[in-house]
């Protein structure tokens, strides 16, 4: 649990940071090797450059989870992040650093930042074809008016097919063999959205023109013949733009495939017949002794080989459950040689030729790896440190509880039924009649002067349970303090005016506390990790010198 609160921590304390970059642009900032920077811990320089990025990061998750921005704390968030800085010193003071999973995650990310930004780079400026843009758009939205019979035997399909070459009359003959019981079909066409066709008969339509006759094509219930009568392609621009991101997608994927072949073909010389002569699938005895073959496999330009021992190991390391089911089932072989291409060595060309190009010595590199170290640093201070002092009890826990008791009840709810009359007058009789015990289902089925059903802006409720803050606010206030029974008036904006029957009311409920033990706990954990953090910062603060240079908001 201490895992997922620190990560939890880290992540709500950085979710806002970037959007200080568009405040403080406006502001004169001074540039330390070249970057502007908002403010400084013990030297320490946070840059514009991290915030954008940060943004970059944090509107994409937003877009995701559909959230939407509310007002921004912005000096509260810069405090937060000078906190950040703040504990990665005294981490860093603390020998936190160098501690061996700590050295260990940063060398491995620092891996992997390389590589992302060698593929980031070698992409960035490519653009999606036009014409798979329009391939996928069609596929997408095309509906197409398909003729088709089906038959259970090839021969038979096969020798319609030729009976409709030699006539040319596809409906006639079509029509013929349905009844006669050859074909099964509806002898008419039908519009399918392209998304429901399968694979084959989606690839055959791609090669046709209205009014034209596919070739017999084999199916799962058997062998299919069909006309295209029609086709057509509505306007969707959601669809236009999710095409173009498709298509630019499978551009990149393939250019970076290529470019992986490019680079192992470059720094690389493999040893086919060692690698070919390596059986994984005789048993597992036989598989751990490869794992000392010091024979080597892979010889890269300047660089470490890699041998048959540690292609064996990163095989068994891919079976979280071990790696004897999978020789027995022979399922290794045939997996060697691609593991050492797209794993192996796609990450050790990716590095190679990142650090021949400088990427490691460019400030977003540095720059990128340091934000993940203070992360790394960040959560081992919290666990090693501060969650030592975090300790809550059952009556802490109530005491939340019952201080947010709002939150954790059901909502009041109610059941509405409604009629809906034109004029005001009309709603108000039968408002009285109601009131001196007419019943509402007689009077809404013969009461005159009612609102047409399709009218616009008409609501109609008929019996529903509705959630009662769920109701507008001028309507809520119709309702307010009614009980089961009784009815009351309601105008719209609209100016339908309803007669509500309030038939039953379901009031709110708080629920068993001891169904929230583990959320609640996740709270008040994070209230008291706040509240420690923030007194670990103002004693930091008396130690490091903090400049904020970011003042204006």
């Amino acid at each position: 649990m201490k895992q997922i609160v620190c990560t939890f921590m880290l992540a709500t304390w950085c979710m806002f940071f970037p959007l200080l970059a568009g405040a403080a642009s406006e502001q004169k900032l001074p540039v330390i090797n070249g970057e502007e920077v908002v403010a400084t811990v013990n030297d320490d320089p946070i840059t514009m450059d991290e915030f954008t990025r940060a943004l970059s990061s944090i509107h994409s998750e937003g877009k995701q989870e559909g959230k939407q921005a509310g007002t921004i704390d912005y000096k509260g968030i810069l405090k937060r992040l000078v906190t950040l800085r703040l504990i990665r010193q005294e981490a860093i003071n603390i020998g936190l650093n160098e501690l061996p999973e700590i050295k260990d995650a940063v060398d491995q990310n620092s891996r992997q930042t390389l590589i992302g930004l060698v593929r980031g780079h070698y992409v960035r400026d490519m653009e999606a074809d036009e014409q798979e843009i329009d391939k996928l758009y069609k596929e997408a939205v095309g509906e197409f008016r398909l003729n088709s019979a089906l038959f259970d035997k090839k021969d038979t399909a096969e020798k319609i097919e030729e009976e409709i070459k030699a006539n040319d009359n596809f409906d006639e003959t079509i029509k013929k063999v349905i009844a006669d019981g050859t074909a099964r079909g509806k002898g008419e066409g039908v519009y399918f959205k392209g998304l429901e066709l399968l694979p084959q008969i989606t690839e055959a339509i791609s090669k046709m023109e209205a009014g034209s006759v596919s070739p017999v094509i084999e199916i799962k219930e058997g062998f299919i013949i069909f006309k295209l009568e029609d086709l057509r392609f509505p306007e969707n621009p959601a669809a236009k733009e999710e095409a173009g991101k498709q298509a630019l997608d499978y551009k990149r994927k393939k250019a970076l495939e290529e470019y992986k072949d490019s680079l192992i073909k470059k720094y690389v010389k493999v040893d086919e017949g060692v690698l070919d002569g390596l059986d994984y699938e005789l048993s597992i005895e036989e598989f751990e002794k490869l794992l000392g073959d010091t024979r080597v496999v892979a010889d890269i330009e300047g660089e470490q080989p890699i041998t048959a021992g540690e292609l064996t190991e990163g095989l068994r390391n891919k079976y979280f459950h071990g790696v004897e089911p999978a020789i027995k089932k022979r399922r290794l072989n045939d997996k060697k040689k691609l593991f050492l291409y797209d794993t192996l060595l796609s990450k050790r060309v990716f590095i190679k030729e990142g650090l021949k190009q400088g990427i490691d010595r460019t400030p977003v590199y540095k720059s990128m790896v340091k934000e993940y170290e203070s992360s790394a640093l960040f959560d081992s201070f919290l666990k090693r440190v501060i969650m030592p002092d975090v300790k809550i009890d059952a009556e802490a826990v109530e005491k939340f509880y019952k201080e947010h008791i709002d939150e954790y009840s059901s909502p009041e709810m109610m059941r509405l039924s409604s009629i809906a009359f034109v004029n005001r007058t009309d709603a108000e009789e039968a408002l009285e009649k109601l009131k001196k015990g007419t019943d509402f289902k007689w009077l809404k089925t013969n009461a005159e002067g009612q609102a047409d059903k399709e009218a616009r802006g008409l609501s109609s409720f008929d019996g529903a349970v509705i959630v009662t803050k769920d109701l507008t606010e001028d309507m809520r206030k119709a309702v307010s303090g009614a009980h089961a029974g009784d009815v009351r008036l309601y105008t719209s904006p609209e100016k339908h005016y309803y007669v509500l029957y309030i038939q039953d009311i379901f009031p709110s409920k708080p629920l068993p506390l001891e169904g929230l033990n583990n959320e609640i706990s996740g709270r008040v954990i994070q209230e008291k990790l706040n509240a420690i953090i923030d007194d670990w910062a103002d004693k930091l603060r008396e130690v490091y010198k903090v400049k904020v240079y970011a003042t204006e908001f």
